[in-house]
């Protein structure tokens, strides 16, 4: 009986200290205005960590993507401002993404002229 306690302690343990991990670090992403209507955007880990090579597009309100990108090295994406309304997407896995609407972009000024309105939602949700 002792050592089967011992087991579901263990095991209680290692389950716990999983979930832990997968609590640890969430998915995290921003943008800022650059000059000449460029955009740069960043994505990592809540603690901190990088995340190269990972997806990171630009999203038309429509669903087609605009700018279909990768994180470098340095974990970022530039690219040029797009014409219509638009989102950016990191998606690290399924259920982690994090979404920045183009309204929740520091410096990037008023929507250009041509651009539609869309669903009402939060600037940026994390998932």
């Amino acid at each position: 009986m002792n050592a089967i306690n011992t087991l579901r302690a263990g095991l209680s343990g290692l389950l716990l200290s999983q979930c832990s991990l997968v609590l640890a670090h969430h998915p995290v992403a921003q943008c800022k205005a650059l000059a000449d209507d460029r955009i740069q955007c960043t994505g990592g880990f809540s603690d901190g960590g990088k995340a190269p090579g990972v997806t990171m597009d630009v999203i038309a309100y429509g669903g087609q993507v605009l700018v279909p990108g990768k994180l470098d090295a340095n974990s970022t994406l530039v690219f040029t401002r797009p014409k219509e309304d638009f989102y950016v997407l990191l998606e690290v896995g399924p259920g982690h993404t994090v979404e920045i609407d183009h309204t929740a972009i520091k410096g990037i000024g008023a929507a250009p002229r041509d651009s539609v309105p869309y669903r009402d939602t939060a600037a940026v949700e994390v998932h």
